[in-house]
């Protein structure tokens, strides 16, 4: 389930959040430590910001929450946890 928030304070500057609830996508019994795709939820929150009509600044953060599995045929655990910063500044010509 994903749930997003945008919200413009002003024509030029929109301030968006999100959320995303899931399960986990792989199965504990399959789980490999080299590429750890546990995770379930994300929270998320931005800017955009239009300076002129051609020149524009965005910017992102997006959070996961740290999860732990552990395979129970191979015993290994993982953890995995995430944080994503994005800025961008945009000139069309």
């Amino acid at each position: 389930m994903t749930k997003e928030l945008p919200y413009a304070v002003t024509p030029a500057l929109a301030i968006p959040a999100g959320a995303s609830f899931a399960k986990n996508p792989v199965p504990d019994d399959t789980v490999n430590p080299l590429f750890p795709a546990i995770t379930k939820n994300h929270y998320s929150g931005g800017f955009g910001w239009r300076i002129t009509a051609s020149q524009s600044l965005s910017g992102a953060y997006t959070y996961a929450p740290e999860v732990s599995l552990t395979n129970p045929n191979t015993m290994l655990s993982n953890k995995h946890k995430q944080h994503l910063l994005r800025v961008n500044y945009t000139n069309n010509f």
